[in-house]
């Protein structure tokens, strides 16, 4: 997996390596790596609804082991060893090589067993996000005022939501004041740097692998 991060194509830009997201097909070739959110992932397993009281037994104990490694690696992100790293592979090759009498669970299992590679690149780089939980909480805002007023009612209007909610959650992040920098240029005082000019400035302090989380409902996009 360390072959993926080489000089090529740079997808998304120079400065995103990385992009954390969940399975949808359209970020599979945007980046030169991609880690898969396993709390989407293990959605697939609680959406499952065996009728029989075995298989249901077999969902539950299965997400038992499906969560309980998920807690592994979490802790090998915080203390990579090498051994630790060679178990975890070798044990996620046995937990979802796992054969059930619930055909839709066995089915499930070999799904995931695919996505090896983008579900394991913590492995390799432990500063990767095992989730992209922070696309999912600046997503929250918007849908929290889609919601209350019941979503726009023109395309202008849905541009200047975005536009908005992205600018508050970008000075949030940036430690600057949102009233002062939109009065900034409504004015054109300019006293306050662009944004783009403190993301950017951001970057140089930053790991050359810092990953990008996306979610895909909304396309939010955090950089890390």
């Amino acid at each position: 997996m360390s072959q993926l991060l080489t000089d090529g194509d740079k997808g998304l830009g120079e400065y995103i390596k990385i992009l954390v997201s969940d399975d949808a097909r359209q970020f599979s070739q945007l980046t030169q790596a991609r880690a898969l959110c396993w709390i989407h992932e293990g959605r697939h397993y609680h959406k499952l609804t065996p009728f029989l009281k075995s298989h249901q037994l077999a969902v539950e104990n299965f997400v038992t082991e499906f969560w309980n490694y998920y807690e592994r690696l979490k802790l090998y992100r915080s203390h990579p060893t090498p051994t630790e790293k060679s178990n975890l592979s070798q044990e996620f090759d046995c937990l979802f090589s796992q054969r059930s009498t619930y055909q839709a669970l066995s089915e499930r299992i070999a799904l995931t067993k695919q996505k090896k590679q983008q579900l394991l690149l913590a492995l390799d780089f432990p500063e990767v996000p095992l989730d992209n939980n922070e696309a999912e909480r600046t997503l929250r805002e918007y849908v929290i005022k889609r919601k209350i007023s019941n979503g726009t009612r023109t395309i202008e209007g849905t541009r200047a939501w975005e536009v908005f909610l992205s600018l508050v959650d970008t000075c949030r992040k940036n430690g600057v004041n949102f009233y002062r920098y939109v009065l900034d240029r409504i004015t054109q005082t300019f006293d306050l740097p662009a944004l783009a000019t403190l993301i950017f400035n951001s970057t140089l302090f930053t790991s050359p692998n810092q990953p990008f989380i996306i979610n895909s409902s909304a396309q939010t996009a955090i950089a890390l």
